[in-house]
């Protein structure tokens, strides 16, 4: 956990995960988070003064069958959006994929959902928007936009409601990343 700052509040150690590759911000203590070669996305709660959090017994939801065979090569990212209440995940390549996950119930508890619907979002897609991979989501709870991050590109791409591509960002350009930098 970071300040607005960037400094360090406190570390969480997840018990009895593998792979977590991405974590979105649900509400209030809520959190979700996924794990790569099984696509599984888990349901977490972060009250203050939490440093340690062991796996649940069950995941939120798990999508399997989209990473058959290609070890580290399944999904990166999540991001939530409360006015749809819907996930959005990403594949990293070989293809990428970007999925929008509705019917998912966030209980108080931990319980999977069995009357979940996946979309892949192909109606957005065209060769190469994104770059050669999709590595990082979020979500902008403001504009409805949906920021997709593809690090072998260095290239972040805003995709809106409306509007198929909205924004297209050299990563480097905007000086939000370079190498061997370690705060914006």
């Amino acid at each position: 956990e970071l300040d607005r700052d960037g400094n360090s509040l406190r570390h969480i150690t997840l018990r009895g995960f593998r792979d977590v590759e991405g974590i979105s911000w649900l509400d209030g203590n809520r959190f979700a988070v996924v794990e790569e070669r099984d696509c599984s996305v888990w349901l977490l709660d972060m009250p203050a003064g939490v440093t340690v959090i062991d796996k649940p017994a069950q995941p939120l939801f798990a999508l399997p069958g989209l990473n058959e065979g290609l070890g580290n090569l399944g999904c990166e990212d999540l991001a939530w959006n409360p006015q749809e209440q819907v996930f959005y995940l990403v594949k990293e390549k070989s293809p990428a994929m970007l999925l929008r996950i509705s019917g998912v119930s966030l209980p108080a508890g931990n319980q999977p959902d069995d009357g979940i619907v996946v979309q892949e979002m192909p109606g957005r897609m065209q060769p190469g928007l994104f770059g050669r991979d999709m590595s990082g989501l979020h979500f902008d709870r403001l504009s409805g936009e949906l920021l997709v991050l593809s690090d072998e590109s260095r290239r972040i791409t805003g995709v809106g409601p409306a509007r198929a591509q909205v924004a297209l960002a050299d990563a480097f350009e905007i000086g939000w990343w370079r190498p061997g930098r370690t705060s914006p």
